[in-house]
């Protein structure tokens, strides 16, 4: 024997039972309640998406963050190297003239 639609002073003959209330229904609250079901998800779906491109925005802005720090990080390292080497070429000349000079005045 069929059971009758769960919805209070429905007469149909239920169809299916609903897997979010545990209750039988009828063809036409089935489709109601799928059309109630199908009006929640698309705005969810909406903002699943909209918190998906932030998510990707922040990764891209972190991705960038970290690479500028690491190319700072480089250009430093690369400043102190030339100094360093300047230091060096500049020493050297300056020892090269003392030395010429002295040996100059005692010529």
């Amino acid at each position: 024997m069929s059971q009758s639609c769960s919805i209070h002073q429905c007469t149909r003959i239920s169809r299916r039972l609903c897997d979010c209330y545990q209750q039988n229904l009828c063809l036409q609250h089935i489709n109601e309640h799928n059309t109630v079901l199908i009006s929640q998800h698309n705005p969810l779906v909406g903002e699943i998406n909209t918190i998906g491109d932030r998510l990707k925005a922040l990764n891209i802005q972190k991705t960038m963050e970290y690479s500028c720090q690491k190319l700072e990080v480089w250009r430093q390292d690369s400043h102190n190297k030339i100094d360093c080497f300047f230091g060096k070429i500049m020493s050297t000349t300056c020892q090269y003239v003392n030395y010429s000079s002295a040996k100059n005045k005692h010529e």
